[in-house]
């Protein structure tokens, strides 16, 4: 039947959508492959967010442009398909995801992508079938050959500006001498001397409840300076977070620095941390802590990290 082709294409247009989404914001998407609990190292992280956007958009317009390989694209495609599934169920088993990544910054449950694959896989086998029955019609040389380097060329474009893009993970957790900066005229280094940090997103309600906690403790006789390292999720939200907060604290932004975000933060913002001369003290989760909390910890051994 002619529907096999419709079928496949439909597939293949899920691939490169996917993978175009997951390539504009690559540093999102290498954050959401750590939460799998299959990776951690940052070099295979990024290698699996490059190797993942080149697979799909390679098959991806494959699928599209009908370079099947005598049918290998769909054998691929299937398997991948597995792969993922599995991957799925398996992070929502046992590390509990709420986005499964799929689309990047579009989020989709678990269970909706493991039910899209399925649809995926179904089409893709309804088009194989229908390609191994359907009457073959020789193509040129120069038709594949087009065809075939459209693929890859547009998959190693997609990969390049990828790599290009990612940013370069923390290479020690907790670690706060990267941070030096500079707000209305004031430097700020976080390697030298002792902060209360707040790691803040601008778009978490928990984040702005808090600003008048955290407001209070910069207010405090004694207390260590007070910053925010925020995640903007579009440019400029900093500012108007600020001011619709009347956060009195320097703010300074990571939306360069999504990896760093996430690796801070934990399981989600807002996190508090105490440190000094660079390294975390002691972290607190969610809960502003009382200016009491802060002063035992800075009383106590500036050990490894610990929160409440």
């Amino acid at each position: 039947m002619w529907l096999w082709r419709p079928a496949e294409a439909i597939v293949g247009l899920v691939f490169v959508a996917g993978a175009l989404l997951k390539a504009g914001d690559v540093n999102l998407f290498a954050v959401q492959i750590t939460r799998y609990g299959v990776l951690s190292s940052p070099v295979l992280v990024s290698a699996a967010a490059v190797g993942t956007l080149w697979m799909e958009t390679s098959l991806g317009l494959a699928l599209v442009l009908g370079a099947r390989l005598r049918g290998a694209a769909y054998a691929a495609t299937l398997a991948i398909l597995a792969v993922f599934t599995g991957l799925i169920g398996y992070a929502w088993a046992f590390h509990n995801i709420a986005d499964c990544g799929c689309f990047g910054p579009i989020e989709m449950s678990p269970g909706v992508s493991m039910a899209k694959n399925v649809i995926l896989g179904a089409l893709c086998l309804g088009a194989w079938v229908g390609y191994s029955r359907a009457v073959k019609r020789s193509a040129s040389l120069a038709s594949l050959l087009i065809r075939y380097g459209l693929c890859a060329v547009a998959a190693c474009g997609v990969a390049a500006y990828a790599y290009a893009h990612l940013e370069a993970a923390p290479k020690e957790k907790g670690t706060f001498s990267q941070f030096v900066f500079e707000i209305d005229g004031e430097e700020y280094d976080l390697g030298r001397g002792e902060y209360f940090v707040a790691v803040l997103s601008m778009t978490c309600d928990h984040c702005v409840a808090s600003v008048p906690e955290i407001n209070a403790l910069a207010e405090t006789p004694g207390f260590p300076q007070v910053v925010a390292l925020c995640y903007e999720e579009e440019k400029g939200s900093m500012d108007t977070f600020q001011a619709e907060t009347d956060a009195s604290f320097p703010m300074y932004s990571l939306i360069s620095s999504v990896r760093t975000f996430f690796d801070l933060i934990g399981q989600e913002p807002p996190r508090f941390y105490l440190v000094r001369d660079g390294r975390a003290v002691k972290f607190w989760d969610v809960a502003v802590p009382s200016a009491e909390d802060v002063s035992a910890a800075r009383n106590g051994e500036a050990g490894a990290a610990s929160s409440n």
